[in-house]
């Protein structure tokens, strides 16, 4: 799923290439996708809308129209935003592929924005500016990484007494809003933290390690999504360095990196880099 860098980037390409176009047409390809809280036929609505700004608001990207409209896009999984130029005047007009659920068509020579979600997971809410509140999961998101509210004092209130494990303790977007596999794997071996750790078995001072882990990785991860200048629909996740990487050697210590199960869902770590804090049923250390 796309996580704070490659939504920080999607967000502010979105602003650069069609903050002020106007909608002129809407192709809905996948109904189940597009949740309208409104009694109006969502085609009808936005076409003649003009996209003022996106916003990010933890996992969320907020496309904010004129007449107190937005589309709130949750796109979990599988879900991806691309943006296509239209093809000129004498070439047939590039082909929809399945995995396309909405395109909305601006008046920019009609390039388009096409969500795709092949797995239909992700959720995308036309809403009332007033009544974002009704947005499921809107209201609880937690902390946001980047923002002059990701204070060392605020995570130690988050952190102190959970009995989560770091892992499912970073993923939880009550927690930490925006932060999904990859960079929680990333911001753990940046800390040295063993992702199957209790929260409550760290003490001042790892904690102080892992907030400023998270404000590292999420940093330079944004600098270089935004470097690449990859087309939005790209994930771009080869320099991360345990992410996806079991069987590699740590790029710290040469140790193999290993892949365990968390809470349901997967993490990848160097067991000599990130020693478990604590009694777990596989003694990570005496695996080679």
């Amino acid at each position: 799923m796309p996580e704070i860098p490659d939504l920080e980037y999607i967000r502010d390409t979105l602003n650069w290439r069609l903050a002020g176009a106007r909608i002129v047409a809407v192709q809905v390809y996948q109904p189940i996708v597009l949740r309208s809280m409104l009694r109006e036929e969502p085609a009808r609505l936005l076409v003649g809308q003009k996209l003022q700004r996106c916003e990010r608001h933890g996992p969320f990207l907020r496309l904010r129209f004129s007449a107190g409209l937005s589309l709130i896009c949750h796109f979990m999984l599988s879900g991806r935003f691309e943006l296509v130029e239209a093809a000129r005047s004498q070439r047939p007009r590039h082909p929809v592929p399945k995995s396309a659920c909405l395109a909305l068509e601006f008046e920019l020579q009609g390039t388009r924005l096409i969500y795709h979600d092949p797995k239909r997971m992700g959720k995308l809410y036309l809403v009332e500016d007033v009544r974002l509140a009704e947005v499921p999961r809107w209201s609880s998101v937690g902390l946001a990484p980047l923002s002059p509210a990701f204070t060392l004092t605020a995570f130690q209130s988050l952190v102190r007494g959970n009995r989560a494990q770091l892992k499912s303790f970073l993923v939880n977007d009550e927690n930490l809003a925006g932060i999904g596999n990859a960079y929680a794997d990333e911001i753990l071996f940046e800390a040295g933290l063993h992702p199957k750790t209790l929260c409550s078995k760290l003490d001042a001072a790892a904690i102080k390690l892992w907030y400023e882990s998270i404000g590292r990785v999420l940093d330079a991860a944004c600098r270089e999504v935004r470097w690449r200048g990859e087309p939005i629909e790209v994930k771009v996740r080869d320099f991360l360095k345990v992410r996806n990487r079991a069987g590699e050697p740590c790029p710290r210590c040469g140790t193999t990196i290993r892949r365990a199960g968390v809470r349901g869902f997967d993490a990848f770590f160097c067991p000599k880099c990130q020693p478990v804090q604590g009694k777990t049923f596989i003694d990570w250390s005496k695996i080679k």
